[in-house]
């Protein structure tokens, strides 16, 4: 089974908690740096083996809980323009790393709505890994949807404030 990252939904979260990245497949037809498959492996995944997208788990501020993906780096890096968080919703995804570029007023729009919630109900959201990563859990807290901003600082979209953060192996 290959699957596109940004197409991976709820089921496929809840049958396989680990996705790999199929890097070693750029080549075959069809298949590119956004293709996955199950990570059947057992232990925990190690980082340095591999780029994974693991299962998480988000709660919004209103206590709304949601489910997701983020991807451990190798290095630990917490940042979250290398972790790159993302809610899956019945809907489809959300991202919180947005890029180089802020997103546009309309796709904000549409990300609340996959959320069924606003900007006040929604930010702050803090997440943790769920599944088992060598180096432990990654857990963390955004406050909105984050963007690279042209003097290279992350910068938030929504009218949201305050900073990012994530940390590796501890409860915040």
């Amino acid at each position: 089974m290959r699957k596109q990252i940004y197409e991976l939904d709820l089921a496929d979260l809840s049958r396989y908690p680990v996705w790999a990245y199929a890097l070693d497949e750029q080549a075959a037809e069809g298949q590119d740096e956004y293709t996955v498959r199950p990570y059947k492996g057992s232990g925990p995944v190690n980082p340095l083996k591999g780029s994974y997208a693991v299962k998480t788990e988000f709660m919004l501020a209103d206590g709304t809980q949601r489910t997701g993906y983020l991807t451990p780096h190798v290095n630990r890096e917490a940042d979250v323009s290398v972790i790159q968080p993302v809610i899956v919703t019945e809907h489809g995804q959300v991202m919180l790393w947005y890029g180089a570029f802020a997103p546009g007023d309309h796709i904000l729009a549409e990300y609340y709505r996959r959320l069924g919630n606003n900007c006040d109900d929604v930010f702050p959201i803090t997440f943790r890994s769920v599944a088992r990563i060598i180096g432990g859990a990654v857990t963390g807290a955004v406050s909105g949807f984050a963007y690279l901003n042209f003097d290279r600082t992350r910068r938030f979209a929504s009218g949201a404030v305050g900073p990012f953060t994530a940390i590796y192996g501890e409860a915040l």
